[in-house]
Parts: C-alpha cells; structure tokens; sequence
C-alpha cells in the first residue's frame, strides 16, 4: 500500500523516514500489521511466554518510533500509515477495553431507542388526546368542517388571558398565531359589514344554532361544491321494534362531486364518519395528489338546500325537486309549493334589506317569513 498525501517537497512521510534511517520502522509496521488476530506477530517456533514477551517489546518499539516519526512530521506519518492499512486501529489494545467499548456503545444506542419510542408513545398520547376534545366538540356542531372551525375559535376567544387561550390551543391542537391572524380577519370583515349595513340586536339571534350555521355555510359554496355520498351497502339489525339501518363506516361510503369521484382527506373532521343524514355535502377546498381529496366539507340539511342551495326546478309529477341543475331531493307536492312561497318572500326581503341597509330587519319582515324559515332549519320541519 503507498499513500497518496506527500509533503511540500513531494516527498510522503514514508519516504522520508526511510531515507533518513528508519526503514525498519517501515518493515517492523508491516509484520506488526499483517500477522494474525489483533496483529499479532505470528512465531510458531517461541513458546507462550517468549511469544508474549517478543509482542510486548515489539509494541514499546513500535510506540516509541512512531512517536518519533509523529512529532517530526505533525501527525502525517500517522495518517499515512493509517491510511496505508500498515497501522491497525486500537492494535494495543485489550480485549476486554474492545468489548467494553462496544458494550457502552450498545448501551447508548439501547438508551437512543428507548427514548425515541418513549417520544412516539408521548405524540401517539397527545395526538388521541386531541382527537377526543375535537371529538367532542363536533358533537356539538354536527358533521362540518367549517362549523368545528367556528366553534374551537368561539372556545378560544372565549377563554379568559393568555393562558387559558394557551391551554385551549394545546387540548384542540390549533395554532396560537394563527387563531390571532383569524381573530383580525374577523375584525375586519365584522368592521367592512358595519360601514355598509345597520346592526339590528336581533341579528345574531341564531348564532348559537348550529344548523342554521351549517346552512349558511352551504349557502356560500352551493351549488358548486355539492357533494353526493352513497352508500356501497346498507345492512340492517333486528331489533323488538324492527330493522334497523347499522351503523356506518366511512370506508363504504362514496363521493361524487360534479360526476368526478372523490375521496374525504384523512385531515378532515368527518373523514371517519360513516353516516349522514344527508345525502349532499358542500365542499370548498379540492387538492389532486394520489387522489382528488375534499379538505372541508359540511353536511347540508334538507330545507336549507331547498331554501339557499340555488335555483330550484320543482317536478310534482314524480316528487322531487332539483336543486342547482343535479342535486335531486325527494319532495312531497305540498312542501314544494311551500318551498316556492318562502323563497319568494325570502327574495323579496332580502332584496329591500340590501337596498334599505339603515332599515331594520324587522321593520321589513312584518309577516314574520325569516322566523318560520328559521324554526324550518333549526327543527328540520318536524
């Protein structure tokens, strides 16, 4: 083996060491290196005392030459050797200095293991934590993405200081920059609102319903982002009172948007689901990866597509009504004409409020029509 580094002159360290007298250092570095395990020095004829006594004297040669040839050349002898394969690594050293090396090094990779498993078991603990206060809350709200959006930040906004805001974004897993960025967007829509249109103290009346929130949010994306889902396979239980349907599974269900099949992302609130009470869902946000994945999305109610989901095509002859041109709902004869009426008066109210924005809600709507078309939401007609 010759190395490659060489020092000013082009000369390697070998080399100079040779010429100035130790060649043998060369020779002696070779049959120390080349000889059996650990470099031993291979004599079959000594016997185990002298073998022993011959490798002792060998090494102090061998260290003490080689400290020579270290100090006048700054280490390069060194890594030439090294790197030549004439020098072996830990060549002196002990067995039980080698096995103790290796054991501590064991140890430290069991100690790594142990505490990157015990960080996965901690986030596994966290994130199921998080998953039941969310959970939790959109029990509250129904099967919506945007309304469980709405609720964490009322929850949020809601809580006392810094530190209690702190401990709900820890137990609903949400970004405290971010639900300050939110909380100054909502400021500013609110501000933009009030410079075009007068607040009436019953204007908020239905905020805490969720339905009726839910409704509005559909309003917004429909008849767009109307989403169909089916059920693959609908199995029922016996039960003293009849059959009953059983309980879905997410994974059964299917998703149609505008006749293009699409799959909820496993970071939606309701990718788990696996029954809704209706058949339609709204979306806003639909990525291409592996799949066409829905981001968000929210249950509609019957009566608030009727109402807000778009044009309506009214067809008593086989008892639905069409919603945005695809949205098929079956409708009896005499709720289809009710549903005609109400948007109509609907229309006919909003129209003036737009138009009369500094007169109250109230003062226009003497009939009552956006009170019966608010019990219609909250109570689903029953």
């Amino acid at each position: 083996c010759e190395p490659t580094d060489k020092n000013s002159s082009g000369e390697s360290a070998i080399d100079i060491a040779t010429s100035k007298g130790y060649g043998s250092l060369s020779k002696r570095l070779s049959s120390f290196g080349s000889g059996g395990a650990r470099g031993s020095v291979q004599l079959p004829s000594l016997t185990a005392g002298r073998r022993e006594s011959m490798r002792e004297r060998q090494q102090r040669n061998f260290a003490d030459e080689l400290t020579l040839l270290t100090d006048m050349h700054g280490g390069q002898a060194l890594q030439e050797l090294e790197s030549s394969g004439m020098v072996l690594r830990g060549a002196g050293d002990s067995e039980e200095e080698n096995d103790m090396e290796s054991s501590a090094s064991e140890s430290e990779e069991e100690e790594e293991d142990g505490e990157d498993e015990e960080e996965q078991d901690e986030d596994e603990r966290r994130r199921a934590k998080i998953e039941d206060e969310r959970a939790k809350l959109a029990k509250t709200v129904g099967h919506s993405d945007h309304a469980l959006l709405a609720a964490a930040y009322e929850r949020w906004d809601s809580a006392g200081g810094n530190g209690d805001k702190r401990k709900v974004c820890e137990a609903l897993g949400l970004s405290e920059p971010g639900m300050r960025e939110f909380k100054q967007m909502r400021q500013q829509l609110d501000s933009s609102l009030a410079l075009i249109m007068r607040r009436d103290r019953g204007d908020n009346a239905n905020a805490s319903e969720w339905r009726v929130v839910r409704t509005a949010i559909c309003s917004a994306l429909c008849p767009l982002g109307l989403v169909k889902v089916e059920k693959s396979v609908v199995k029922y239980d016996e039960t003293a009172g009849g059959n009953v349907e059983r309980e879905g599974e997410s994974r059964l269900l299917k998703f149609f948007r505008r006749g293009q099949r699409v799959f909820v992302h496993p970071s939606s609130g309701c990718f788990k689901v696996g029954n809704y009470s209706c058949p339609w869902l709204a979306n806003f946000e639909l990525v291409e990866t592996s799949k066409p994945f829905l981001r968000d999305v929210s249950e509609c109610t019957g009566y608030g597509l009727l109402l807000f989901g778009g044009r309506v095509d009214v067809h008593p002859e086989e008892g639905i009504c069409v919603v945005g041109g695809f949205a098929r709902l079956a409708v009896g004869a005499r709720v289809a004409m009710l549903v005609k009426e109400l948007r109509k008066e609907m229309a006919h109210i909003l129209g003036e409020k737009v138009d009369r924005t500094d007169v109250a809600l109230a003062d226009i709507d003497r009939k009552g029509v956006m009170g019966v078309v608010g019990k219609l939401l909250c109570d689903e007609g029953l």
